[in-house]
């Protein structure tokens, strides 16, 4: 029962989640030029950075999207179906996605000049720890998976 109340738990801060992000992303091209004029008052960066941001927030919202339904899952007593299998599946590939933009723009933007170095050293690493631990969850239910397709083909 406990295990059940996570999972609920978990889908309704998804959703507070999503609304959060989607009301960010709506926000963001008067975010972004607040936070650069009050650094250094140069635009340059605006727009490159808006980019990514962009990218990274459609890749947040699919991946939040991704795991209010894998909760939902739970919820309902289907954890191991080819649902929840392809939702882990996106998950982990969003992840990686959002760790390879953030590596990009430490290429693309100057971060020292923003004083943003370090956040974005700190989303690549979560980013490929969370990509990480989701392709391990992927493998193990999808092995888990295939023992419950045998197992029902024996009975």
């Amino acid at each position: 029962m406990k295990d059940y109340l996570t999972c609920k738990f978990l889908h309704y801060v998804c959703i507070i989640g999503l609304v959060i992000l989607a009301s960010l992303i709506i926000m963001l091209p008067k975010i972004v030029p607040i936070v650069i004029n009050g650094v250094n008052g140069d635009i340059a960066y605006a727009t490159p950075l808006m980019i990514l941001l962009y990218i990274n927030g459609m890749l947040g919202w699919v991946l939040l999207w991704n795991t209010k339904e894998l909760a939902k899952n739970v919820i309902i007593l289907k954890a191991f179906s080819q649902n929840s299998l392809s939702r882990v599946r996106i998950i982990s590939l969003c992840s990686l996605s959002i760790c390879i933009c953030f590596t990009l723009s430490l290429i693309i933007v100057d971060y020292s000049a923003l004083n943003l170095a370090i956040p974005a050293y700190l989303m690549i690493c979560s980013g490929f720890m969370v990509s990480l631990v989701a392709s391990v969850i992927y493998k193990l239910l999808k092995v888990a998976i295939n023992l419950q397709e045998e197992n029902d083909l024996t009975i």
